[in-house]
Order: C-alpha cells, then sequence, then structure tokens
C-alpha cells in the first residue's frame, strides 16, 4: 500500500478521497481499547475451581465483568502491555500442573501458553517486547524464587535476580529497571522492595517498610509512584497464583527519591479493620487520576476507589490490573558478556558507612575486604588501600557477601547476598553509606592498578604489587 502511494504521488494521479482515507487507515494503527480493568475471577468458596481473566468497564454500574481467558483451574495476576491491547497473567489449566505465564488480547481471545515447565508468577512487560516474571522452585507460598524473562514466545530465557531469596512481583519504574520484592525463603525476615535493571546488572535496595513492618505484596508502579502494601513481620502469603495478603496500610514513595519520603494512603479505615482479615491484593491507576485496589477478605473481594472510597463487589476478584495505553518506559542497554564469567567490584572509601564501627575507624585499620558465598567459603580478597578503597574481581552470577578485616579480626560484615553480572563493574562510595552521599573527588588509590585476571591471581599465590600508595590488588580463590 505504501508503494503504491508513492507511485500515485510520482505520476501525479489524483486519488478520490474516501480511497485516500482508505489507505491510511490501513497504514494508521487501530486505536486502542478503551481503558478498562482486567481482573482475575475464581469461583467463590475455595482457593481452587474455575477461574478466569475477565474485563471490567470502569463506567459501568454495577460491575459487569466479560471473560477475555477463561477455562483455567487457577488464574491471577494480569498486567497488560504499554500500548493497553495485551495482557500476560499466571494460571494454570488443571489442578496439579505448574503455573505459567499466558498471554491474551485485552478485547479477547484464545489465550496463549508462553513459559513451559515452572511454577511462573507475576508476569510483566517490559520495554523491549520481553516478559519478565518470577519462577519460583516449587509450588510453596515461600519457595526459593528469581526473577527471569523471556521472549514473547517463551524462548530466550534469562535470569535477572541471583540468590537464595524469594523475589516477587516485578514492576516496570519509569527509568526502565524493575522494582521487585524480596523477602527471606520460608518467610523469615522483612520483605524490602529492590531495583535491577532488565540485564541483572545494579540491583540495590530502594525503599523499606516502617520498623516492625513488612512489605506483603506489591510493589506496583503508578506513575512516578511505587506503591506496596506492609503489614507486620511474619505475615505469609497465601500461595494462590497471584494473590498475596498485605498488611492494613497502602504506602507510596516516589520512583525519584524512594528513600526521600513516604506516605500512607490507606490505612486500616480504608478496609473493615486490621482485625478483619480484608488485604490488599493489587493496585492500578485510574484513567484521569485516583487509584483502584482490589481489596480481598473473607466475605470476597471488592474493588476500592480512592481517594473517596467508591466500593464495587466483585464476587471472586483476586486483584487487577488497568488495561490502558500508558508511556513505555526506558530501554536500557546491556553491559553483559555472558562469556566473561567474571565482574568487578570498587569501593571509593569503606569508611563512608552508617555503621559506627566502620565510619569510626582509623585510617588504615581496616586493611582487607574479604569475599564469600553463599556457603560462606572465600571467593576472592584484596587488600583495602591506605584512602580506603579497594578492587576486587569476583565470580559473575553468585551471592556474594563482604567482610572487612583488621588486625583484630573481622570489622564488620555485608549479609545482603547481592551479586555482579558476566562484565559488569559495580562501583560504591563506601560500605552502607547514606544514599544522600556523594564521593570526594578523587582517584581512588585502588585504581592504580587495576584488579589482577582471577587465572594470574591464582598463578601468583597472592596479592600482586601495589601501585602508586599501596593499590589494592585482587585475589581470586576458587571455589
Amino acid at each position: 500500500m505504501k508503494n503504491a502511494l508513492r507511485i500515485a504521488f510520482r505520476l501525479r494521479i489524483v486519488l478520490p478521497a474516501a480511497a485516500l482515507a482508505a489507505a491510511f487507515a490501513l497504514i494508521r494503527p487501530s486505536p486502542a481499547p478503551d481503558p478498562a480493568l482486567l481482573a482475575a475471577l475464581r469461583e467463590e468458596g475455595s482457593l481452587g475451581g474455575r477461574a478466569s481473566i475477565v474485563r471490567i468497564e470502569l463506567a459501568a454500574r454495577p460491575a459487569s465483568p466479560r471473560p477475555i481467558a477463561s477455562g483455567f483451574d487457577e488464574a491471577g495476576a494480569p498486567s497488560v502491555s504499554f500500548d493497553g491491547r495485551r495482557a500476560v497473567f499466571a494460571g494454570r489449566r488443571a489442578a496439579g500442573e505448574p503455573s505459567e505465564v499466558w498471554e491474551a488480547s485485552v478485547a479477547g481471545s484464545a489465550a496463549r501458553q508462553v513459559t513451559r515447565g515452572g511454577e511462573c508468577l507475576d508476569p510483566c512487560y517490559l520495554p523491549d517486547g520481553r516478559i519478565a516474571y518470577a519462577r519460583a522452585a516449587a509450588r510453596n507460598a515461600w519457595a526459593a524464587a528469581t526473577l527471569r524473562s523471556c521472549l514473547a514466545d517463551g524462548t530466550g530465557e534469562r535470569q535477572v535476580t541471583f540468590g537464595e531469596a524469594h523475589d516477587r512481583s516485578p514492576a516496570v519504574l519509569p527509568d526502565g529497571r524493575i522494582a521487585f520484592r524480596r523477602s527471606a525463603v520460608g518467610g523469615d525476615g522483612p520483605g524490602r522492595v529492590f531495583a535491577v535493571s532488565p540485564d541483572g546488572t545494579g540491583a540495590v535496595l530502594l525503599c523499606e517498610a516502617a520498623p516492625d513492618a513488612s512489605v506483603v505484596a506489591g510493589p506496583w508502579v503508578v506513575g512516578s509512584q511505587i506503591l506496596f502494601a506492609e503489614g507486620p513481620r511474619g505475615e505469609k502469603l497465601d500461595g494462590s497464583c497471584g494473590a498475596a495478603p498485605a498488611g492494613p496500610r497502602l504506602v507510596a514513595v516516589s520512583a525519584g527519591d524512594p528513600r526521600g519520603g513516604r506516605r500512607v494512603l490507606a490505612g486500616p479505615e480504608a478496609l473493615s479493620g486490621a482485625a478483619s482479615g480484608e488485604r490488599f491484593a493489587s493496585v492500578s491507576g485510574l484513567p484521569g487520576g485516583g487509584l483502584a485496589a482490589s481489596v480481598l477478605g473473607p466475605g470476597g473481594g471488592s474493588l476500592r476507589r480512592f481517594p473517596g472510597g467508591a466500593q464495587d463487589e466483585v464476587p471472586g476478584l483476586a486483584g487487577h490490573a488497568l488495561a490502558a495505553e500508558r508511556q513505555r518506559p526506558l530501554n536500557l542497554t546491556s553491559v553483559v558478556d555472558e562469556g566473561n564469567g567474571e565482574g568487578t567490584l570498587l569501593c571509593v572509601d569503606v569508611r563512608a558507612s552508617r555503621f559506627a564501627q566502620v565510619a569510626g575507624a582509623e585510617l588504615g585499620a581496616i586493611r582487607k575486604v574479604r569475599v564469600l558465598g553463599e556457603d560462606g567459603l572465600e571467593l576472592a580478597s584484596a587488600p583495602v588501600a591506605p584512602d580506603g578503597s579497594f578492587l576486587v574481581q569476583v565470580p559473575a552470577d553468585k551471592p556474594l557477601r563482604l567482610e572487612l578485616l583488621g588486625p583484630g579480626g573481622v570489622i564488620a560484615k555485608d549479609e545482603s547476598g547481592f551479586w555482579v553480572r558476566p562484565n559488569e563493574s559495580r562501583a560504591c562510595i563506601g560500605c552502607h553509606e547514606d544514599p544522600e552521599l556523594s564521593p570526594e573527588n578523587r582517584v581512588p588509590l585502588a585504581l592504580g592498578e587495576a584488579a589482577a585476571p582471577a587465572a594470574a591471581a591464582d598463578r601468583q599465590g597472592g596479592v600482586g604489587p601495589g601501585g602508586a600508595g599501596g593499590a589494592a590488588v585482587a585475589e581470586r580463590r576458587r571455589p
């Protein structure tokens, strides 16, 4: 059609107005469907039974669900593409089957299976068209789970997060990174919100719940805000395919400054009280402003709208997402080189720390950094230069822990279990430093000589000669 228009223009052929309109209609994409809500519904009375993904028109009163994907034993966690046309969700066709990622048209179509062979949960679209999701090791509410991504046809799976943790609920931030909830396997310890690039690099802690509380549902990204539900520590997931319990508080932080302040958007007064058993299952924005929240309780599910608290009873509701076109986040490039097998850690000054025993250490008192694996075995080590800097090569895609050592032994430990992707260079200002801190304008002494390659370090049997000022050269030990 485009070629025909070009020929007509060159030959000065005058086409009738109706023909021109028809020609451009073929070129121009059809408008996105009107904004609506996609909700996961299940039969009342049990966590199993027949389930479906339905479309709920925003203006309809009362809510009148229309199925777009049905015939599932369990379905949940719907998420909509940035153009508002397609949706992915987690579901299983029959009891006993693993949960997989499925895709359907927002307008309604036969659901297409995307992933195969694992407990895949909480899918969402990435800016480059890939699909992110959590893959659990077992059908267990608190089993180990890592974030993965794949192409739209389910091929090309890549692991995004690493370590023995429970990673759930990926959601794309405006800057292209993935926000997600990380908890300990088994549910011990608080859930927190982290961010990572789609290629798995640059994983960092974004925000935490209030003291003595835990992030128990979410995060959800609405515009420039990150929302999550927090509740008492020890609150458990129910193991269903998408619904998750949450505490009585719905909290928002800025995506641009997640530690700069928090706002409690809704508390027990928005539900039926903390003892009612009600919880937030999912939250989305609404066209023109405001929020919609799926609230689950012993009496069933309902959609609550904030501010105002307008309520729509939706029997069997298990979560929802806004089906509307929205701005596509940045598409981040990748530095990962799978053929490398190692990454690099650079610290500018270990004494830049929120920990008193580290920040108060005298110059030169911290002499060595040791890198440990999850099993506690030493993987690498490096001397700390006189200015507090160090540079060390570490194995990629392994959860790492750090120890800072002085003459008397261990001064401080980092137990976060962070990782480095192949060819990634990670730099920090200090050891758990204030996130508002800026480094001094100087070249760290550890950069006087690059970290020794792993093979060379093994052959030399130890730390190489120091550069200017005693540059820190890494020693790598193979597990």
